[in-house]
């Protein structure tokens, strides 16, 4: 599974080996940041424009490079000119060639809520997160135990962090729903983990075993206004990135979704 060689990947980097052995926390103490609300600003949009999460990547395992020229800055006030409700940031350096000043240079370009988008496994992660200018996380169910997860959402709250978690199938949404403590929103990966193929059914599945008080956001294989509007009142959010990444004029790509 590509999620296995991302981890073992990413625990023999050389950055995040260094970056294990400083402190996050007194780092955080000396950080000051406006709180944006991630959740907050999903549920905000109007009833009759889908809620995105407009996310910026340089490349993708299954696709590779999208060969980006912009800057980060410029991409995410793209995203937010078009209606995107939150932008999401890919940090991930080995397979999807985002830097964790990816995430600052989105800070200060934007004034949506960011969350930083990555495989974290490690508490430390979580802090470093914050400083860098996110207000929330990714935790991905696949490669955490239910005690990692828990412990990792705590971690989160405390640091004024939001949560998404992403799962991908019902042993997974089942896990979520057996966990003490709880997300701010569950995100549901349409991309097969074992075949790379995205199906929009995976959300039609498993979206109405999601509690209706928390935010429900689905994940990957949206390319048209049409398909969003598939899932009108059933999700609040959608996360897109790669049709964004390829477009010449993401601003009025997003504009034509959100306002069809």
């Amino acid at each position: 599974m590509y999620l296995d060689k991302i981890v073992e990947s990413k625990n023999q980097d050389s950055r995040f080996l260094a970056d294990r052995k400083r402190d996050w926390e007194q780092r955080l103490s000396e950080t000051k940041s406006d709180q944006r609300s991630f959740v907050g600003s999903l549920k905000a949009s109007a009833d009759s424009e889908p809620s995105i999460i407009a996310e910026m990547k340089r490349a993708s395992p299954s696709k590779g490079s999208f060969d980006f020229k912009s800057s980060v800055s410029e991409q995410v006030g793209h995203y937010e000119r078009g209606g995107a409700r939150a932008v999401s940031v890919l940090t991930n350096e080995r397979f999807f060639l985002g830097t964790l000043e990816d995430l600052q240079q989105a800070r200060q370009g934007t004034r949506l809520p960011i969350l930083r988008k990555d495989f974290l496994t490690e508490s430390w992660e979580i802090p470093q997160a914050k400083c860098f200018g996110a207000d929330a996380i990714l935790l991905i169910a696949a490669i955490l135990t239910d005690s990692q997860l828990e412990q990792m959402i705590e971690k989160a709250h405390s640091c004024g962090l939001e949560v998404l978690l992403e799962i991908h199938d019902s042993e997974e949404l089942q896990r979520f729903l057996h966990l003490n403590t709880a997300p701010d929103a569950v995100g549901i990966n349409n991309r097969n983990l074992q075949t790379f193929e995205v199906t929009l059914d995976t959300t039609a599945e498993l979206v109405s075993s999601l509690p209706k008080e928390i935010c429900r956001v689905s994940e990957s294989g949206f390319a048209t206004r049409s398909d969003l509007m598939r899932f009108d009142g059933v999700v609040d959010a959608f996360l897109i990135g790669e049709s964004l990444m390829r477009s010449h004029q993401p601003e009025q790509t997003l504009r034509g979704w959100v306002k069809g």
